[in-house]
């Protein structure tokens, strides 16, 4: 059964569908912009700036209006627009002075002035980094398997830099969220080791759910059983709304962690009830101290059946990779949490990949000369490729 059947809309109505404009695909559900090899996930308010602006493609949107729909206020300045709008002119390669994205209306706002048009997101479950990752790709359905019939699992994807953990759990959730009966969540942690919002990763997953199929009945459950975590996500309430529900949840505690644990801990399982429940949380090695402790206390017992939370990271990576290793170590020692790590492509997956890139079957020399020079890392195999078709 799909849990968006018969159910409204998250609060501000967020479509599902991938944007296409100028040869770019951006899908709002996840903040991924793309074009041809290039792939970028933005910054989750650059994300909510682009789908506001690009939802009304040829009109004037007012900076009240992006501060509101993206912010959830009006009162937060427009310094922090002018960043995400910056951001988005450099990825795009925009030109303020001779726009072809993103035009400013002098002392009103902002339109989009490229074409859009819209097509169902469906990226496949098989893309160029996981060809050779089949093996992994069917652990990862057999665990979501297990949460179907009423586990919880915790599990982490280890690997180096470049070796596709990133691309083989976007793909699992793509996946899982294309199989329409569950609630899926996705946060990065890029960012987090020179500070940043406590949580963050989590409060962007969330705001993924809220905002995807049956996000609806996820707000009414965080209203429910969580407020201090809907206050953290105000682009989901109205001025009203966060006035009353501050009211409801009332002075921050002493134990804030601990709060913030049982609240989510109490949501979790009230969303499980009603479908199985993905969490994906990728670089935990760039993530903050309370996000590592809630994913660790979760893998602990923390949380409802029917749910999957996966977290990458990379090992090692200083001194942040070998603490989060510890972690994992020990919960594994445990029995809390699983481990999946990624090697490098054998001769055989260097060889598909080749084939796929090719057209056609590749001799052994070929195959050998480049498993040799990339060591066998899909990033730098496909980086290698590329400098040779040039």
């Amino acid at each position: 059964m799909s849990i968006g059947a018969g159910t409204a809309t998250a609060t501000r109505g967020a479509r599902s569908e991938a944007r296409h404009f100028a040869g770019w695909s951006f899908d709002p559900t996840d903040g991924r912009l793309a074009r041809g090899r290039v792939e970028v996930y933005l910054r989750p308010k650059t994300a909510g700036v682009l789908r506001t602006l690009v939802d009304a493609a040829g009109e004037v949107v007012a900076k009240r209006d992006l501060l509101e729909a993206v912010w959830g206020t009006s009162a937060t300045g427009d310094d922090v627009l002018a960043v995400c709008v910056n951001e988005l002119r450099r990825i795009l390669g925009d030109d303020s002075r001779h726009p072809r994205f993103i035009a400013t209306a002098h002392r009103r706002g902002y339109r989009f002035v490229a074409a859009v048009s819209e097509a169902p997101s469906a990226r496949g479950s098989v893309g160029r980094l996981l060809l050779g990752r089949e093996p992994e790709s069917a652990e990862l359905r057999r665990w979501w398997a297990e949460v179907h019939a009423g586990r919880r699992i915790v599990g982490f994807v280890a690997g180096e830099s470049g070796v596709g953990r990133t691309s083989l759990v976007r793909a699992f959730a793509d996946e899982v969220q294309a199989g329409g009966d569950a609630y899926v969540g996705v946060g990065r942690c890029v960012g987090h080791r020179a500070g940043g919002e406590p949580y963050s990763p989590f409060l962007d997953a969330l705001d993924a759910v809220c905002r995807g199929p049956g996000g609806r009945r996820a707000r009414d459950v965080l209203w429910q059983h969580a407020p201090t975590w809907l206050l953290l996500l105000p682009g989901l309430l109205d001025d009203d709304e966060a006035v009353r529900l501050r009211d409801r949840a009332g002075a921050p505690e002493d134990g804030r962690f601990e709060r913030m644990l049982r609240e989510f801990s109490d949501a979790l399982a009230e969303l499980a009830n009603a479908a199985p429940v993905l969490l994906v949380f990728d670089d935990l090695h760039a993530g903050d101290t309370a996000t590592v402790g809630l994913i660790a206390s979760l893998a602990a017992g923390g949380a409802g059946d029917r749910v999957l939370v996966l977290a990458t990271y990379r090992d090692p990576d200083g001194p942040a990779g070998a603490r989060i290793a510890s972690v994992v170590r020990d919960l594994e020692w445990h029995g809390a949490a699983r481990v999946m790590t990624l090697a490098a492509f054998d001769e055989s997956a260097v060889r598909a990949y080749l084939t796929y890139r090719l057209g056609g079957m590749p001799d052994p020399e070929t195959v050998a000369e480049f498993a040799e020079r990339s060591r066998g890392n899909p990033l730098e195999l496909a980086r290698l490729l590329d400098h040779r078709a040039r």
